[in-house]
């Protein structure tokens, strides 16, 4: 039962995320529509953007839902994206920790050191699934 409300949860999490890119998505294509003379590159880029974003986070919604992960390891993401998101996320951290030590501000470092945690349950996630499929193949 637990599982099934974690599940839920997530669930509506990444349909609220879903939500901002396909709201500026169908703006920006019902303005193109009454003014077509206004398209160009970057609103073809925003759309395309905007539909990309809307379709990942559709798709993990609905990979929350079920609880049916990805046909080659289960997972909601990809190892790669996994690997950008620690990425991204270290970079943040380290950025954070630095800007609060050159402002004097606590909360900058906190707020950095917040972000080691989630970067390192993501990394452990990538090793155990390396190590799962290595023992598997």
């Amino acid at each position: 039962m637990f599982n099934l409300l974690v599940r839920v949860f997530c669930c509506i999490i990444l349909l609220t995320f879903s939500y901002i890119p396909g709201f500026i998505g169908i703006h920006v294509l019902a303005n193109l529509i009454h003014h077509p003379s206004h398209f160009n590159g970057k609103l073809f880029l925003v759309l395309l953007t905007c539909a990309a974003l809307f379709y990942l986070f559709l798709l993990l919604s609905f990979r929350a839902l079920t609880g049916k992960g990805r046909n080659e390891d289960d997972g909601l993401l990809p190892p790669w994206v996994m690997r950008g998101l620690i990425l991204t996320l270290g970079v943040f951290s380290i950025f954070s920790i630095f800007l609060g030590f050159h402002q004097k501000d606590i909360r900058f470092i906190i707020f950095g050191l917040s972000y080691v945690f989630p970067a390192m349950t993501c990394y452990r996630i990538i090793k155990k699934r390396d190590q799962d499929h290595h023992l598997d193949g």
